[in-house]
C-alpha cells in the first residue's frame, strides 16, 4: 500500500541501510505505527553522509494507512558506532501530574532508555544535548553534541571501567600496552585510523529484543550488557592501479564503488566516478581519434559487498 524511506529526498545518495531490521510496534488508537529506525551506512565512517539526516537513528511514527510521517526522534546524530534503533518501542501509559500521557520507551545500544510522547515525539523527561568528542578521520566530521537522556539513568556506566588486573597481570602487561595505543574519550569516542576504544559498542547496551514493562507496578525490565570493542579504520580494498605518462594513478579497488584518479606527487584525490559496484580489477586505458579513456571493469566482491555485483564496463574520457 505505501512504502517509506528514511532519506530525505535528494539524501542518502552515497549511503544506505537506515532499514528497519528490528520489529515494530502499532498503537491501533491513533493508527499509528512506530518504526526503530537503524544506522546508515557505512556503519563507522560518516564522510559519504555529511548532510543532515533526521530520520536515520531514530524512532519514526508513521500512519499506518498512508505511510504519511508524523514524527521522528532521532536517537544519535551522525551515527559512526553502529548504534543503530533495534528494537520495537514499547508503548505505556503515564500519569504525571495528574494526566495520562501515551507514551513510549525506546531502548538503544548506549543503554538510553527514551521516554517520549507518543503522539509527537517530544521526550517526557528532560534529554540534554551534550559535547561529545571530535573526529580526527580524515573527510569526516562529528556532531558536536548527542542526545542522552536524564530521566531514566542510563543503565551503562558513563566511563570504562578499565582493564582486569589479573588479565594484565597475567599477560605481563599486554592489555595496558595495547590499550595506551588506543584513543579513549569517554562515551562517543569516534572510530579512529589508529583505533579507538568504544564503550559501549555496537553490541552493548540494551539489543534487539528492547525490554518488556509491568504496568501495575511502572517497571520496566531489560537484558543489559556492559561490552567494549576496538574500532580501527581500515578502507578493504582490491585490485591494482595503473599510472599515466603524466603522473596519474587511476584506480578502482574500493568497496564504495568509486573510480579515482590520484596525483602521484601527493597523494590527492583529483576526481571520482561512480561505478555500479566495487572495481576490483585492474583499469585499462586507450586512445580514439585523438581522445584518451580509461576502462573500469565493475563486477563486485560477494564476499566483502553482498549484493552489490554488476557486469559493468564503463569507459571515462579525460578532458582534451
Amino acid at each position: 500500500m505505501w512504502k517509506y524511506n528514511p532519506f530525505p529526498l535528494g539524501a542518502g545518495e552515497n549511503s544506505g541501510t537506515a532499514d528497519v531490521w528490528a520489529s515494530m510496534s502499532v498503537d491501533p488508537s491513533t493508527n499509528t505505527v512506530f518504526l526503530p529506525v537503524s544506522s546508515p551506512s557505512a556503519n563507522f565512517y560518516g564522510g559519504n553522509r555529511k548532510e543532515p539526516l533526521p530520520t536515520v537513528t531514530s524512532v519514526t511514527a508513521l500512519d499506518a494507512d498512508t505511510g504519511k510521517l508524523k514524527w521522528a526522534t532521532q536517537l544519535v546524530h551522525h551515527d559512526v558506532w553502529d548504534f543503530d534503533t533495534n528494537s520495537a518501542p514499547v508503548l505505556v501509559n503515564i500519569r504525571r501530574g495528574g494526566q495520562v500521557i501515551p507514551a513510549l520507551v525506546q531502548s538503544t545500544k548506549m543503554g538510553f532508555l527514551f521516554v517520549l510522547n507518543r503522539l509527537n515525539g517530544q521526550p517526557i523527561f528532560p534529554v540534554r544535548e551534550e559535547p561529545v568528542p571530535q573526529t580526527n578521520v580524515p573527510g569526516d566530521s562529528s556532531s558536536p553534541t548527542q542526545p542522552v537522556p536524564v530521566l531514566p539513568q542510563p543503565l551503562v556506566p558513563k566511563r570504562w571501567p578499565g582493564i582486569s588486573t589479573l588479565a594484565d597481570i597475567a599477560g605481563f602487561g599486554q592489555c595496558s600496552r595495547e590499550f595506551h595505543e588506543l584513543r579513549y574519550d569517554g562515551w562517543f569516542t569516534p572510530p579512529s585510523i589508529g583505533g579507538s576504544m568504544i564503550y559501549p559498542a555496537t553490541p552493548g547496551g540494551v539489543e534487539w529484543g528492547g525490554g518488556a514493562v509491568d504496568p501495575e507496578r511502572g517497571i520496566y525490565v531489560v537484558n543489559n550488557s556492559y561490552t567494549d570493542q576496538i574500532y580501527k579504520l581500515r578502507s578493504i580494498t582490491i585490485g591494482a592501479p595503473l599510472i599515466t605518462k603524466t603522473g596519474l594513478i587511476f584506480i578502482g579497488a574500493s568497496m564504495d564503488s568509486r573510480a579515482r584518479a590520484i596525483d602521484i606527487n601527493n597523494g590527492k584525490v583529483l576526481w571520482t566516478g561512480r561505478l555500479d559496484a566495487p572495481a576490483v580489477s585492474i583499469p585499462a586505458t586507450y586512445t580514439y581519434k585523438g581522445k584518451q579513456y580509461v576502462v573500469f571493469t565493475a563486477g563486485g566482491n560477494h564476499l566483502l559487498v553482498p549484493g552489490k555485483l554488476s557486469d559493468q564496463v564503463i569507459a571515462f574520457a579525460l578532458p582534451s
